[in-house]
């Protein structure tokens, strides 16, 4: 039997099975078949009301509950439920992906050279126009306590016994989050509230990455996305106080579903962040993209 690839988001809650509707829609448009598609992560009470449209998009069979119990029922974020990815991913090789993304070029062959790993983080994200991010402002406990610099936004792993490590352990630092950050970091720049990147981040160091693979970056141009937080785009300080980057600058989505921020055409993987980035006529151009 063939090996499996595909991509897998939770999305609880109304908002977010609309972003993995348009998360979709792109992975539809853009990744060859056999590597376009997309599972979820839902709430069984969720499930039963899941949107037709989201249904008929992905399959029936690729809406999965959530197991055991809803661990960020009484979250806004919804990241406790982050730890339980691999229990429920369906395929033999996943990529691990947050709700908020586009895909808008072909990236289906880096599961060629990433599947040689157990997991594989980006581990640099680039700015609209290609650079690479080069702030900790979001990360000073990064820099403060030596983490590696993964990101959960986009990583990979299979169904290994070292992989299932690394997702027990992340278990038990999301369920113990305040113990663990107390003992591994730095007061000054210590969160107070859960973040994945950061628990992710404190399981790769504990583990150590050379046994996980956990940090190595195949290059500096891939796995990679685009993050889109203003403080990341070295724009000029007033500009950055804004988070609502859409505000800040022009973006330009075409009938062939190209998007372009300013005058920079965007391949990456797309990290939009703003909520209100993805328009209902965003939504319209890919459906009819693929006649839907």
């Amino acid at each position: 039997m063939s090996e499996t690839y595909g991509y897998f988001t939770i999305a609880q809650g109304r908002q977010y099975q609309r972003f993995a509707y348009g998360l979709a829609l792109s992975l539809l448009l853009t990744q060859p078949k056999g590597r376009n598609q997309l599972a979820i992560g839902v709430t069984k009470e969720e499930k039963s009301a899941i949107n037709p449209k989201l249904k008929e998009l992905i399959g029936a069979e690729n809406i999965i509950d959530i197991p055991w119990k809803d661990h960020a029922a009484k979250s806004s974020w919804k990241l406790e439920n982050e730890w339980k990815s691999i229990y429920m991913s369906p395929f033999d090789h996943t990529v691990k992906l947050d709700a908020d993304m586009l895909f808008l070029s072909d990236k289906s062959h880096w599961f060629d050279y990433m599947k040689g790993s157990k997991m594989v983080f980006a581990t640099n994200a680039k700015t609209y126009r290609g650079e690479t991010v080069s702030s900790d402002y979001y990360r000073k406990v990064y820099t403060d306590n030596n983490l590696p610099n993964v990101y959960s936004a986009y990583f990979y792993f299979d169904k290994s016994d070292e992989s299932f490590e690394f997702f027990k352990l992340t278990e038990l630092i999301f369920n113990n989050w305040e113990k663990y950050f107390y003992e591994f970091f730095k007061h000054e720049h210590r969160p107070k509230v859960v973040s994945t990147d950061v628990v992710f981040a404190l399981a790769a160091k504990i583990l150590g990455i050379e046994e996980l693979n956990v940090n190595r970056s195949l290059s500096d141009d891939f796995p990679t996305f685009v993050h889109m937080k203003s403080r990341l785009q070295n724009w000029h300080e007033d500009t950055m106080m804004n988070e609502d980057w859409t505000k800040m600058i022009q973006v330009y989505f075409n009938n062939d579903c190209q998007l372009k921020i300013g005058n920079y055409l965007q391949t990456l993987p797309f990290h939009y962040f703003v909520k209100d980035f993805l328009t209902d006529e965003m939504i319209g151009q890919m459906e009819r993209k693929l006649g839907i």
